[in-house]
């Protein structure tokens, strides 16, 4: 059965650059800026730490809509998601970089999922 990891954080740090910064140098890894019309500003990274590892504000100006309505409380917010590979390695991928986030007392844990198929 094939599993995908998802992890979603929230962070009190306003300042995304500044975070992104943070997470950069706790995981040694680059994000690129990105911009949408619906998602706004973002920052991206996708590589061998995550498939896919995004940071972005939770309220979207542009659109005048909250990401995560539900999670208010935290103006910036981490998505990861790992979703190539076989099971452990994908696990293992998650595990690694939620143990590094949340060493970080900025960034809380707010949901994790994992969607079998």
């Amino acid at each position: 059965m094939r599993k995908d990891y998802f992890l979603l954080f929230g962070s009190n740090e306003p300042d995304v650059v500044k975070l992104v910064t943070e997470v950069s140098q706790m995981l040694k890894i680059c994000f690129t800026p990105h911009e949408s019309d619906y998602l706004g500003n973002y920052f991206l990274y996708q590589g061998i730490c995550s498939d896919k590892i995004s940071i972005h504000c939770n309220f979207v100006g542009n659109v005048n809509e909250w990401r995560e309505e539900k999670y208010r409380e935290f103006p910036t917010l981490i998505y990861v998601a790992n979703y190539c590979g076989k099971n452990l390695d994908k696990n293992k991928r998650t595990d690694e970089v939620k143990l590094n986030l949340q060493m970080n007392n900025k960034i809380t844990l707010l949901k994790e999922d994992i969607i079998e198929s």
